[in-house]
């Protein structure tokens, strides 16, 4: 599962400053993933917060630097 995070912090990225990746990621798909990320801390939902704060991060980070190469490109 925080595989899954990293994928869409990944996607995130790229479709924000990206546009010719093609990767789309609507607003309400990032909206339902920071919602369930802090209902992860608060108790509401069991998981590994830790897990999916690592995949998150890594994927943000990825994904950021990945569409900043392909713009100096």
């Amino acid at each position: 599962s925080g595989v899954n995070f990293a994928l869409l912090g990944y996607c995130w990225m790229k479709s924000k400053y990206d546009f010719a990746s093609g990767i789309v990621v609507h607003s309400n798909t990032v909206a339902m993933l920071l919602v369930s990320f802090a209902l992860g801390f608060t108790g509401v939902f069991h998981m590994a917060n830790m897990v999916h704060t690592v995949g998150l991060i890594v994927g943000v980070i990825w994904g950021f630097t990945s569409a900043r190469r392909s713009l100096t490109r």
